[in-house]
């Protein structure tokens, strides 16, 4: 009886969960500065994002880009809900861009459902020069602050196009989290002729299956069933 109530608890807390969120607004296709300015959370299939960060620097002759030229797009396909960032990156003449991007992402339910992410972008390269993303991923961090300083808390993933790439991890596993947060380097540079360009750089995370009344209700059924099983025998 004592288990059969338990489940019954965390199904009524999960559905409670997810409509102490109903209210969250779905995220929308904006410029990264209008995240930047955004005190609030918006969601993507079961996830929620917030807390955005932004720091643009130039490299050598080049240029830093502002908040306002990153366009955000939410993402929602069979890989699984994220985030797309778009821009001219672009590194030429001695010179290039370096953005750093940070945010911050929980599960809906507050089940920790989180434990993988993927990362991929657009990119070209010609002659003597580097197009290059790092993604610095903490399971567990929230949305109060980035990345911890502490190496171990810190899973890296690294995708480059250049004369001097390393080998490319775009996807990670780890145990499941109900928060995590992020950041991006996005940079490049050209050293004389050469010229790199990245338009856009994605995070995607596979989708949590929700917890639904109808699926707790057949758990518990199941649970019934085996009680009166073991009863009979």
């Amino acid at each position: 009886m004592r288990l059969t109530m338990l489940a019954l608890l965390g199904c009524v807390s999960s559905a409670a969960l997810h409509a102490s969120n109903v209210s969250v607004g779905n995220c929308t296709a904006e410029p990264l500065s209008v995240y930047l300015t955004s005190s609030g959370l918006c969601e993507i299939g079961y996830y929620l994002f917030g807390g955005f960060y932004y720091l643009g620097t130039s490299l050598g002759s080049g240029t830093a880009l502002p908040a306002t030229d990153i366009m955000v797009t939410p993402i929602m396909s069979s890989a699984g809900p994220g985030l797309e960032f778009s821009a001219n990156w672009t590194g030429s003449n001695n010179g290039g861009s370096d953005s750093e991007i940070g945010y911050h992402m929980s599960t809906v339910s507050g089940l920790p459902t989180i434990d993988a992410a993927t990362m991929s972008f657009t990119a070209a390269v010609s002659g003597t020069a580097d197009a290059r993303l790092d993604e610095y991923l903490c399971p567990g961090g929230d949305f109060t602050g980035l990345c911890s300083t502490d190496p171990g808390d810190v899973l890296h993933m690294y995708l480059e196009l250049g004369p001097n790439a390393g080998p490319p991890t775009t996807s990670l596993t780890f145990d499941g989290v109900n928060n995590i947060s992020l950041l991006k380097d996005v940079r490049t540079y050209g050293a004389g002729t050469g010229v790199a360009t990245i338009s856009e750089v994605t995070n995607q995370f596979p989708v949590p299956e929700p917890v639904t009344p109808s699926l707790c209700l057949a758990g518990l059924l199941a649970m019934w069933g085996f009680r009166r099983y073991r009863a009979s025998v």
